[in-house]
This record gives C-alpha cells, structure tokens and sequence, in this order.
C-alpha cells in the first residue's frame, strides 16, 4: 500500500473501491527481475491470478514518462493534479501547483514547504 493510502481513508477506500473489499491485501508481493533494464529505462510488467484460475499479463519496455517515452508537460501537470488530488484538498493542490510551476522563480520555498506538510 503506498504512503498515501496509509493516512489517508478517502484515498484507501477508493483504491480498494477498484478491485472490491480487501483487494490491497490480496496482492502478491512485487518481485524484481533481475535481467532488469532498470536505471536505463523503466521497465513495467503486471501478472494478474483469476478466481478461475487464468492469467492475464502485460509488459511494456519503457513506461510514460521515461527519456524514451517522454510526457507532454500537460500530463506531467495532469498527473500531479490526480495524484495530489487524492492526498490533500483541491485548494491546497492548487497552491502547490502555482508554486511549484513558478519554482525557479520563487525567493524561497518556505510558502510551498508549509503547503506540503499540512
């Protein structure tokens, strides 16, 4: 489960709405592959068990947002605003997201730190 899902109930429940009740806790442990390309590329790949037995799987190569598979900045924005969206309220969101795309602009970081804790 990730940090996010630990403290915060609203994302849990969504996350486990998903897949039905207790699906977090039936999730397998992940593996590492050892013939990995991992740091070069950022390789993906999920196996799924059924109820009745079968076996879905996907892999891919290199997943959105590596150096080979670049993000247009508008997703890049999108994905964080999805993310954070499920950790904080939308107006905090919306603060972080003003300062952190102003970033190399601002005379310090204080504003943006407190933010982030709250």
């Amino acid at each position: 489960m990730s940090g996010c899902a630990r403290w915060n109930p609203r994302y849990r429940a969504g996350r486990e709405g998903r897949f039905g009740p207790g699906s977090a806790g039936r999730a397998g442990q992940p593996t590492v592959d050892p013939d990995s390309t991992f740091p070069r590329s950022f390789p993906g790949w999920v196996r799924l068990r059924l109820h009745d037995g079968g076996q879905l799987e996907a892999r891919t190569p290199d997943g959105q947002g590596s150096l080979a598979r670049p993000l247009p900045p508008g997703a890049i924005v999108d994905k964080f605003r999805d993310n954070a969206g499920r950790a904080g309220p939308s107006a905090s969101v919306g603060e972080i997201e003003r300062l952190v795309l102003r970033l190399d602009t601002l005379p310090d970081v204080r504003a943006l730190s407190a933010l982030c804790r709250a």
